[in-house]
């Protein structure tokens, strides 16, 4: 059974440039990289507008005032570092078909993205207390802007953990249709204004409508399946690219993660120590 099931695994592997891009990656990873390079020119331009006044300060406190204790900001940023180092503990659960070990490590990712969220609402409330505010100086506007906008992104990763833990799941029980196989041709058909008809018949559409029923028929026909060996079926190639399909939901949290704590790790230089 054993050597039967290498053949098989490697004409599996083989299939797998069926579904990528012409970088080797699939299309889903390459979008990613190409949404955290706009975020690197967002965040880039953020920072620029720190460090020009960053000692603008018309009233409040200034930056070495507000900054002269840093004990819960590095505990802020050792919190984040440790969170990517749980991010590829569950990367490497989701690979080897542990769901059960994959699902708590992203809990976990997502209980430190929390702590580091509450702690920077304090922060924000301590220096809202010594009157450091987006209205009292262009300091504290850009600062608070900056911090922000970055507490903006970890919320949106913790929700993106907490929906991958819930929703991906390894190893399904029952196969199920996905929901754009079901809902998006009866969405588009009931666009289309074309009235049911029972199977077998055919109606003639109004000439407003032939366009766009092709157009329906193009986008909700099934693709060409792909060439296949001989010893591989289509369930079997099917429950592969499910798999992988279930893995990359995993690696593209992970990349938006590890982008939110490098970019943490840049703010906590750039601002809070070297500005």
């Amino acid at each position: 059974m054993v050597q039967q099931a290498q053949p098989v695994n490697q004409a599996l592997e083989d299939l797998k440039e069926h579904h990528r891009t012409s970088t080797g990656q699939s299309h889903r990873k390459v979008l990613m990289w190409t949404f955290l390079g706009t975020e690197c020119m967002f965040f880039g331009s953020l920072i620029a507008t720190f460090l020009i006044y960053h000692n603008n300060v018309a009233s409040g406190p200034d930056r070495e005032h507000a900054f002269e204790s840093l004990t819960l900001v590095s505990i802020m940023a050792f919190v984040l570092l440790a969170s990517s180092f749980t991010m590829v503990l569950a990367l490497a659960a989701a690979r080897r078909g542990d769901e059960k070990m994959m699902r708590v490590w992203l809990l976990v990712t997502a209980f430190f993205g929390l702590f580091f969220i509450g702690a920077q609402g304090y922060e924000f409330w301590h220096f809202t207390q010594e009157g450091l505010t987006p209205h009292a100086s262009l300091f504290g506007a850009s600062f608070m802007v900056l911090t922000g906008f970055h507490g903006a992104h970890v919320t949106l990763g913790i929700l993106w953990l907490v929906s991958v833990a819930a929703l991906v799941r390894l190893h399904p029980k029952t196969d199920h249709r996905p929901i754009m196989a079901t809902m998006l041709p009866k969405f588009l058909g009931f666009l289309s204004g074309v009235p049911k008809r029972e199977p077998g018949t055919a109606i003639e559409a109004r000439p407003r409508h032939r366009r766009f029923i092709a157009f329906v028929r193009e986008q909700t026909q099934a693709p060409p399946p792909p060439v296949l060996p001989p010893d591989v079926s289509v369930k079997q190639f099917e429950a592969h690219h499910l798999a992988e399909e279930k893995v990359l939901n995993v690696e593209l949290v992970g990349l938006y993660w590890h982008f939110v704590d490098i970019v943490w790790v840049v703010i906590f230089t750039v601002v809070y120590l070297f500005a």
